[in-house]
């Protein structure tokens, strides 16, 4: 009898887990949007731009992570597509 009392004590404790589970993905899944999603999208707008000719995009890099140099590599390309068409355009 002692271990049944014990067993619903455990459960009635234990029923709000799943809700804070929830709580916590739904913040993991925000910080994801704002980490990873938002500069990727940001990054696909830049290219967006590239095509149509605006070579004078410069995509603005706010960290040092992988984001970020990924962010400097594209500003790079943009900047040698410039020097690139200049000289074309020159010959």
């Amino acid at each position: 009898m002692n271990e049944q009392k014990e067993s619903q004590r455990f459960q009635s404790r234990h029923v709000h887990f799943p809700f804070v589970g929830d709580y916590n993905r739904s913040g993991f899944i925000s910080f994801i949007g704002r980490w990873i999603l938002q500069p990727i999208t940001r990054l696909t707008r830049s290219v967006e731009q590239i095509k149509e000719g605006n070579l004078d995009l410069v995509v603005k890099t706010e960290s040092r992570d992988e984001m970020g140099r990924l962010s400097e590599a594209f500003n790079e390309m943009a900047a040698s597509r410039v020097s690139f068409d200049g000289v074309t355009n020159a010959i």
